[in-house]
Parts: C-alpha cells; sequence; structure tokens
C-alpha cells in the first residue's frame, strides 16, 4: 500500500466519522496524515 493508497483509507475513514467536512479538507488532511505515518 503507497502513500495514496493509505491516504484514500484515510479519507474514507475521515469521511464516515466527519460527514459534513468539506471534502478538500478531508483529502488534505489525509494527505498529511498518510505521509506523517509513513515517515515515522
Amino acid at each position: 500500500m503507497g502513500l495514496n493508497g493509505l491516504a484514500g483509507a484515510i479519507s474514507t475513514d475521515l469521511k464516515d466519522r466527519l460527514p459534513g467536512q468539506r471534502k478538500t479538507q478531508q483529502e488534505k488532511l489525509a494527505l498529511l496524515v498518510a505521509t506523517m505515518l509513513e515517515v515515522r
């Protein structure tokens, strides 16, 4: 699972947990979290 795959999974989870959040915020936050996990 690459960075984009991980970000996609996180984005899906965020969508379920925070349905009112804007799509752009959700995608960028998911990418940030995935990057943080990847470099950790």
